[in-house]
């Protein structure tokens, strides 16, 4: 295929947005649709060097794979041995641990399998995982294992049968992904099975091309490469994350693509504009772009905070461009160069350097994220900060089940979001399970744990009101209410919910009598995060147990409940845990945190809690065997 320098613009069109999105722009919440243009585009150019060398009988697959190992893994290897000082710098124990592990994955191709296996509400914010956007990388790999042996296969038996194979392989994938993103997002987002109509689209334009003399008008070009950069412009200033992607509507970006691929000839107005020597420029060193954005924007928000980004994006993306060029010119170009790197020094390369990160991240999972790093008593409290939000969810979910109809044992119905999860937590980290049978219902934070029958909708954003239907007209719910002893209502209560709240426990009351209705309030132990160690590490892990101010929020609507409710309904969670109503200690006494984020219970936390509600004289009154 002659070269064609509008693919290495639309390449930049591509790598932009990513780019522009991952640094937090607003006008870019569709940038993630980027990654499914480089699909298309990746799909066509591979197929196209395939067929044409399987139509000269000169196809070998050794050289295939070579040309890949050419292509991907210098300039992927590199950046990940630059990453690695900056982790052993700045990472606690838990996420060097987390980081091992992407590190092997994204070395072995299989870190779209880790990132979905890690994924959830409180995993790591995946911005400041510096390796997540290999997962991409994964995906294509993982399909051109398969791919070639499956085009070589069908050219043999029925070359003339490709694109129809293809096709249908297509549209088994795409129906795949239209499902999956409403039945099983997660899996749909990251699994190779419903992103592989999107490699395989570019697959059929490349197949199409070769087989049919394409010869449009220039006017019928002119038209459809411009709706088809409209289409992708469209999306990546309207789309955003709550869009189902891949689904149908990830057709607009990757058609758009095929109609560019297809119709900006050399004549047309968007042939011009992505032949012009910045965007191609920017498109061949693109791969490097996309490899390096995301570990800078990680590391630097990591260290300095969320908000580095805003302040000094500028200076940022020059450094961003500037080491994307020198990886290009100093590891891309020079190892697709046959002249420069024999094969065998290619797979010498390849082995060795898998070899290296393999055992790296071995060691790193194996000694703990290097804990090593740190004193003892360092480890100690930095252990609490090990996938803490693993931990808050772990029990509750096992929970959603019938009372044990023990007649020795209280019903709890706990009711509510992550502060619900919490407490499920405190309750078997201080054994008060002995004396209280406890059963579970999730109600989202941005739902409103409420029982009303008012319209919430103008409280809730359109795209997340799916998930609040049916909360309290579930019979398994009911059921289960109906059979309770005690209600919890344990939520991370919003001012709009206020107003509400009193009404709500009176419904409670009036459906279910026999139960004795409880809200606990609120908790907050002021602004953390563990990165406080990592900024100040001459102040040691103390600066993690410091007593600190809370927010005018938290206090507000604390006050405000035990206000509108009295003693009778309200739990002071805030107060029984600070014993202050403006400031609170992370220390639980004996030099553990009580919380990693400032709302959420570390595993001491919990326990902590758990041995003050022991104390508490209405919760010893529902032991029924004291």
């Amino acid at each position: 295929m002659n070269y064609r320098p509008e693919i290495d613009g639309l390449r930049a069109i591509a790598v932009i947005p990513v780019i522009l999105f991952h640094a937090g722009f607003a006008a870019f919440n569709g940038g993630f649709i980027g990654v499914d243009v480089f699909f298309v585009i990746s799909g066509f150019l591979i197929t196209n060097i395939i067929i044409n060398e399987l139509n000269s009988d000169s196809f070998n697959l050794v050289n295939f794979y070579e040309r890949r190992a050419r292509r991907i893994l210098p300039a992927l290897m590199v950046m990940m041995l630059i990453c690695i000082p900056f982790t052993l710098i700045w990472f606690v124990p838990g996420d060097m641990e987390n980081f091992s592990k992407s590190l092997l994955s994204a070395t072995l191709f299989y870190s779209n399998y880790q990132f979905w296996f890690e994924s959830g509400y409180f995993e790591t914010a995946s911005e400041l995982k510096p390796l997540i956007h290999t997962w991409s990388l994964s995906i294509e790999e993982q399909f051109y294992i398969f791919f070639p042996l499956l085009l070589i296969l069908i050219w043999k038996v029925r070359a003339n049968y490709i694109f129809i194979f293809i096709l249908i392989f297509f549209f088994l994938s795409l129906l795949l992904a239209q499902w999956g993103s409403y039945n099983q997002p997660t899996a749909t987002f990251w699994l190779l099975p419903t992103r592989m109509w999107e490699l395989l689209l570019g697959v059929m334009i490349s197949l199409y091309l070769f087989n049919k003399k394409f010869n449009p008008s220039k006017k019928q070009s002119q038209i459809l490469s411009l709706i088809g950069l409209c289409l992708i412009l469209i999306s990546t200033f309207y789309f955003d994350k709550t869009l189902p992607n891949p689904s149908f509507y990830t057709l607009l970006p990757t058609v758009g693509t095929a109609l560019i691929i297809l119709y900006a000839r050399p004549g047309t107005l968007l042939n011009l504009a992505l032949s012009n020597k910045i965007l191609v420029k920017m498109g061949l060193i693109s791969y490097s772009l996309y490899l390096f954005h995301q570990p800078i924007f990680a590391f630097l928000k990591y260290r300095f905070g969320i908000d580095v980004l805003n302040e000094l994006i500028i200076p940022i993306l020059i450094l961003l461009i500037f080491i994307a060029y020198l990886n290009w010119k100093f590891v891309e170009r020079p190892f697709r160069n046959k002249s420069l790197f024999t094969r065998s020094q290619i797979l010498t390369f390849s082995i060795i350097s898998i070899f290296c990160m393999t055992s790296f991240g071995l060691i790193g999972i194996l000694t703990n994220g290097f804990e090593q790093r740190f004193n003892n008593y360092e480890r100690k409290v930095l252990a609490q900060y090990t996938n803490p939000g693993d931990y808050v969810n772990s029990r509750f979910d096992d929970y959603y089940v019938n009372f044990d109809n023990d007649e020795n044992t209280t019903n709890v119905m706990i009711v509510g979001d992550s502060f619900a999860e919490d407490m499920v937590n405190v309750i078997f980290e201080s054994e008060l399970n002995e004396f209280l049978s406890v059963s579970t219902k999730k109600i989202q934070a941005h739902c409103g744990n409420l029982f009303t029958k008012k319209d919430l909708k103008k409280y809730i954003l359109p795209k997340k009101r799916q998930s609040c239907k049916n909360n309290y007209s579930d019979p398994i719910f009911i059921s289960r209410l109906n059979n309770a002893d005690e209600i919890w209502l344990i939520s991370s209560w919003k001012e709009w919910m206020l107003p509400m709240i009193p009404e709500s426990v009176e419904n409670f009351k009036k459906n279910f009598p026999n139960a004795n209705i409880k809200i606990f309030g609120r908790k907050s132990f002021g602004s953390r995060n563990v990165n406080e160690f990592i900024g100040s590490i001459k102040s040691g892990v103390d600066v993690l147990l410091s007593t600190k101010s809370l927010s005018e929020e938290h206090i507000l609507v604390n006050d405000h409940m035990k206000r509108i409710l009295g003693t009778n309904e309200f739990i002071d969670v805030s107060m029984m845990i600070c014993n202050s109503r403006t400031e609170c200690s992370n220390s639980n006494g004996n030099g553990l945190p009580i919380s990693y984020d400032g709302i959420h219970f570390t595993k001491a936390g919990a326990k902590y809690f758990g041995d003050i509600l022991r104390k508490n004289k209405y919760i010893q009154s529902l032991n029924r065997g004291s």
